[in-house]
């Protein structure tokens, strides 16, 4: 379990997820997806698709996961997160409010696209 774990926090080295901070890295893995496209999105054959669900697809790979993916609202899915029922949820932006709820990797897998 502490390997994958420490597995876990260098691939987030590439990724930026967030984490229940109490939840524990097995084989069963779910991730909240919500409309943010290109990131993350269910595409129109209702298919998890975008940057991150790409990445997750091939950490699922090498690490055996099984990835149930949760359709659910932002808000919606950031409460999931908070009480335990969803592990990992893409591309949240790191706040220090959010921070003594969730886990954050140090580094970004995407910087912000935003334009001034």
């Amino acid at each position: 379990m502490v390997i994958k774990l420490v597995f876990f926090i260098f691939i987030s080295f590439y990724c930026n997820y967030a984490l229940l901070a109490e939840s524990k890295i097995d084989n069963y893995i779910k991730v909240g997806i919500y409309d943010n496209e290109p990131k993350v999105f269910f595409n129109l054959k209702g298919v998890p698709a975008g940057i991150f669900v790409d990445i997750l697809e091939e950490i699922k790979k090498s690490e055996s996961w099984e990835i149930d993916y949760v359709s659910c609202q932002w808000s919606d899915c950031l409460k999931q997160l908070k009480n335990g029922e969803l592990d990992i949820m893409p591309d949240v932006a790191y706040t220090l409010e959010r921070e003594k709820k969730f886990l954050f990797s140090d580094e970004a897998f995407l910087s912000s696209w935003s334009v001034l």
